[in-house]
C-alpha cells in the first residue's frame, strides 16, 4: 500500500464477522483501542488477490480506493479511518454501516 498506517495494526481489536465474505475477503466489527470507537475492518486476503490478477493492478486498486475514501466527507458515504497490511491481508478501517443489509430495503 501507498502509505500505510504502520502504527494502526495494533491500534484495532477485530471482532466477529459480519456480512458474507466476498470473493476475496470478509468484514468484521472491530473498536479502536485509542478511544474505544466502534468500527468495521474490510480485511482482504492477499492470497486470493493474487489469483485473480495481476499484483500491480490490485495495488493500484487498493490504494485508489483507500484514496477516495480518505478524501470524502459526506453524510451518504461511509467514513475512512485506516488502512494497513501485515503479510496475508490489508485491511481497511472504515465507520461501520448500522442499517441492515441494503438489499433488504430496496
Amino acid at each position: 500500500l501507498k502509505n500505510p498506517n504502520t502504527e494502526a495494526k495494533g491500534n484495532y481489536t477485530l471482532g466477529k464477522k459480519i456480512g458474507q465474505p466476498g470473493a476475496t475477503g470478509f468484514a468484521c466489527l472491530a473498536v479502536r483501542n485509542s478511544d474505544k470507537k466502534d468500527c468495521a475492518v474490510k480485511v482482504i486476503r492477499k492470497a486470493a488477490l493474487c489469483q485473480k490478477s495481476k499484483w500491480e493492478s490490485v495495488v493500484a486498486n487498493l490504494n485508489n480506493e483507500i484514496s477516495i475514501l480518505s478524501k470524502v466527507n459526506h453524510k451518504n458515504v461511509i467514513d475512512f479511518l485506516d488502512a494497513w497490511e501485515d503479510s496475508e491481508n490489508v485491511y481497511i478501517a472504515m465507520e461501520p454501516c448500522t442499517g441492515g443489509e441494503l438489499f433488504d430495503h430496496i
